[in-house]
């Protein structure tokens, strides 16, 4: 009996600890957890879209720090503004009153600015913020925040301004800051988006419209044309010349009629509106046919159109390779120069055929090189079959919104081919 004691008593302290184990693993998997850096939980958010805020004026705001710490409301604002996640958004918050201030005490992650004016931020990650049909020559003012720059490891996720399509950028923002005043002029007609490659909050003022030019009546001929110093002698029915009636005769001064009066053209002798040609050394033709008048020729000579002008637009492509690295394939490629280059995609293809490639970069990588310098590359392909001899396109994007290939590579294990390719 006693034995039997002793063996349910051993039992239940082995049932105890087993259970006091898994108590403490949980406690360490959720401590982990919620220990992960903030480049994680940020990539962690998906898609967001809110609602976006028109304001008459922009708030002013200006970045605080964020966790750890404590922070006072700077004199001449009026709440924080503070990130906070589950679920991502931007709150106001009034903070505590110490020694006749107001005080935030922020808490695991959040980030804190100071705010005054109309404050209410939405929020925006993965997604874009769509201001409609926009005309040319419209101002597009916004605020964004929390668009990690150098002090957060300058995370390289740029957000972009786009027409008509979203996911093609138009001008990227390079400056990335945590507080940013953005103003874009609005080049041509488009449906404009702001895309957010990062998890910012945004709020914008409103767009005005352009103002509405006032309509003029055109005034007829008789009204817009400048008379002479000579008296105008009306024809009578029995004038035998009739030139062809129009509004841009302009003869020279060698046609002026050596007679006092200057006869008026006109159809009919019964006509009620009379057209006076009034003969000016300074008047411009333009394509106006001979017409003769008393007794002279006049020609008119047509003006030229301007030639347009299109900015050049060019990239050197000077080395590309594919390796295999374990079960991924790294893509590296080299610039000598860029000129009107936005940005790049990559595309990948099993038979070697363009047209049966497929794109894998969700977003364009942008430009980093300039008209005297190129830049080098890297794009990582996490998707690629092990033992499949891929061929790598890579797209260059201009800033008009063309793109055409600037080079291709096929995987080889450990092999690198170079190239002077120039494209355009």
């Amino acid at each position: 009996m006693n034995a039997l004691e002793s063996l349910r008593t051993k039992v239940s302290a082995q049932h105890i600890v087993v259970f006091v184990g898994a108590i403490v693993l949980l406690i360490v998997f959720f401590a982990s957890t919620n220990a992960q850096s903030p480049e994680v939980f940020e990539d962690s958010i998906g898609p967001v879209s809110g609602e976006l805020f028109c304001v008459d004026q922009l708030p002013e705001i200006t970045f605080l720090g964020e966790y750890p710490g404590d922070y006072t409301l700077p004199a001449g604002y009026d709440m924080f503004i503070v990130k906070r996640r589950g679920p991502f958004r931007f709150d106001q918050e009034a903070g505590a009153t110490q020694n006749g201030q107001q005080v935030y005490s922020t808490k695991d992650r959040e980030r804190v600015w100071a705010c005054t004016g109309e404050c209410t931020f939405s929020s925006y990650n993965k997604t874009a913020v769509d201001f409609g049909a926009v005309s040319t020559g419209q101002q597009l003012e916004i605020i964004v925040l929390d668009d990690d720059g150098l002090a957060q490891n300058d995370d390289q996720r740029r957000n972009w301004w786009a027409a008509n399509d979203a996911t093609l950028p138009h001008e990227v923002v390079q400056d990335q800051q945590m507080t940013e005043y953005l103003d874009f002029t609005v080049p041509f007609d488009a449906n404009w988006y702001f895309y957010a490659a990062d998890s910012i909050g945004v709020v914008t003022q409103c767009v005005q419209p352009l103002p509405t030019p006032t309509p003029t009546e055109t005034a007829t001929p008789v009204s817009t044309e400048t008379p002479t110093a000579t008296n105008t002698v009306a024809p009578t029915a029995t004038e035998t010349a009739t030139p062809t009636p129009t509004n841009t005769v302009a003869p020279t001064e060698t046609a002026t009629p050596t007679a006092t009066n200057t006869p008026v053209a006109t159809q009919t002798a019964e006509s009620t509106a009379t057209e006076t040609v009034a003969p000016t050394a300074t008047s411009t033709p333009t394509n106006t046919p001979t017409v003769p008048v008393a007794g002279h020729e006049v020609t008119a000579t047509p003006t030229p159109l301007p030639t347009a002008v299109h900015p050049p637009t060019a990239i050197e492509v000077i080395q590309m390779a594919a390796h295999v690295n374990n079960d991924q394939v790294i893509v590296n490629w080299e610039t000598g120069s860029e000129i009107g280059t936005l940005g790049f995609n990559v595309w990948r293809g099993a038979s070697g055929q363009r047209a049966e490639a497929i794109r894998l970069t969700d977003t364009l990588i942008p430009s980093r090189g300039s008209t005297t310098t190129g830049a080098t590359y890297e794009f990582t392909d996490m998707t690629a079959q092990t033992g499949v001899h891929y061929t790598y396109w890579i797209e260059e994007v201009e800033l008009g919104g063309t793109s055409s290939d600037a080079g291709s590579v096929r995987t080889e294990f450990q092999s690198y081919f170079y190239l002077p390719y120039t494209t355009r």
